[in-house]
């Protein structure tokens, strides 16, 4: 049984923290993907994606995310993953490398600090 989404947006400073829970898969990912550009202005920092609570993640979420990198990179957006350490979505993540496009980082603080620290040197999406 789909267990369905829910994402939860809010703003720390300029940058957008996206959690996603429930099942990211074709049915899904139309909704995260319409709720998570909603929220992202165009003077936005940047964007954390926070997978932590995803218990099933399909080739569709796969997609969706080098989607996502690939627009935020040409916006000049910052661009961050929270991803658990262990778990479904981390395996699949790191199949795709996933990490030689998008930083992951195990936690939300650990992406917010880490996009703070690149804003001050300018990077935008280097791992």
């Amino acid at each position: 049984m789909n267990l369905p989404v829910q994402i939860r947006r809010s703003a720390v400073g300029d940058v957008i923290v996206a959690s996603v829970t429930g099942d990211v898969d074709i049915v899904e990912v139309p909704k995260i993907q319409g709720a998570i550009e909603a929220a992202l202005a165009d003077d936005a920092g940047g964007l954390i994606i926070d997978l932590t609570g995803v218990r099933y993640f399909d080739s569709t979420g796969v997609r969706w995310l080098f989607d996502v990198q690939r627009k935020l990179q040409f916006s000049r957006h910052r661009f961050r993953l929270v991803v658990p350490k262990d778990g479904v979505v981390r395996h699949v993540l790191t199949i795709v490398n996933i990490d030689k496009h998008v930083p992951v980082h195990t936690t939300a603080d650990e992406a917010l600090t880490e996009l703070a620290d690149a804003g001050t040197r300018g990077a935008v999406n280097d791992p």
